[in-house]
């Protein structure tokens, strides 16, 4: 796939109301970054000034695509840990109460419930995350490249106490979409099947050398801020003079600097938090198979009053 860019502000993303921080002098020489309202401003340096800042996206075909799924036995958000329920009829019992269907007798567990406890969560185990790891593996993805991870560190992700969950993940090379899309809804509808709770599927896609993508995205992110600067200016009548500052803000505050290790994360993250195991960005069906970099940039001008 050719590479493709974007300007944020076209289309996929809209451009935010802007956000600069404009630099304080201090004692020693030193800034503080303090956030401010983009437009048309007098800041508190050696000469009036005005602040924007824009947005870029650079986009190019991806080289892997890094998937996870967060699995479950039950849905932590409304599901029993004791065992699983018993089938409920529409009628009432004797004493007015629902009947069951079927007892605990009849109902096939899923994981081990007696390691959790009568408050406690299940266990999951490897067995139980057969059927999802024999769809991953029909697609072409050999078992000991999969990594599991069912230890307290991801169970942790909902705190003490939280139901016993399982990390999977593993990467796919020269990735299409159409295939990626197939792998994961066939994977997810196996653990539906085998009663698991997915509570999260999120594919990463990547480069190894992401630093072309970063110094485009901070061309399109510049001349969206130049844009902006100008604007404002009309708006507030006044004429820009000499560029004083130029700020990178990466996206949303991560630094967007080019490493061995890929693109920097992008800013679809996840509930769980930036140090979670979980980093994938949520599973988008719609989404082709390309690695993104994204950036901020503040640009700051000396500014003139219009006739002055």
């Amino acid at each position: 796939m050719d590479e493709r860019s974007s300007l944020v502000g076209s289309g996929r993303m809209r451009r935010s109301a802007r956000l600069a921080l404009v630099a304080l002098p201090l004692v020693g020489g030193l800034a503080l970054a303090v956030p401010m309202s983009a437009a048309a401003q007098l800041a508190t340096v050696d000469q009036p000034n005005l602040s924007a800042s824009g947005s870029g996206r650079a986009s190019g075909a991806a080289e892997t695509a890094r998937i996870q799924f967060l699995v479950g036995i039950q849905d932590p958000f409304g599901g029993s840990f004791g065992g699983p329920p018993p089938a409920m009829d529409q009628g009432l019992g004797e004493e007015g109460t629902p009947s069951a269907a079927g007892g605990a007798d009849d109902a096939e567990p899923v994981g081990d419930f007696e390691s959790g406890g009568p408050a406690g969560p299940p266990a999951i185990t490897e067995d139980d995350l057969e059927p999802m790891l024999a769809v991953i593996e029909e697609a072409g993805v050999e078992r000991e490249a999969i990594a599991i991870n069912t230890g307290p560190s991801v169970a942790g992700l909902f705190g003490p106490g939280g139901p016993g969950t399982a990390l999977v993940e593993f990467s796919v090379e020269q990735p299409e979409s159409d295939a990626v899309n197939g792998l994961v809804s066939d994977a997810l509808e196996a653990g539906n099947e085998a009663g698991l709770f997915v509570q999260h599927a999120g594919v990463d896609y990547d480069v190894a050398d992401c630093s072309a993508l970063i110094r485009e995205a901070r061309e399109l992110a510049t001349a969206d801020a130049r844009d902006s600067a100008e604007q404002l200016a009309e708006v507030a009548e006044v004429t820009l003079g000499d560029l004083i500052q130029v700020s990178d803000y990466g996206f949303f505050g991560t630094p967007a600097e080019p490493d061995d290790e890929g693109c920097p994360p992008a800013p679809q993250t996840v509930f769980y938090g930036s140090e979670s195991l979980v980093d994938t960005p949520p599973f988008d069906p719609s989404k082709e198979a390309e690695a993104s970099a994204y950036s901020t940039i503040n640009l700051t001008f000396a500014i003139t009053e219009d006739g002055a």
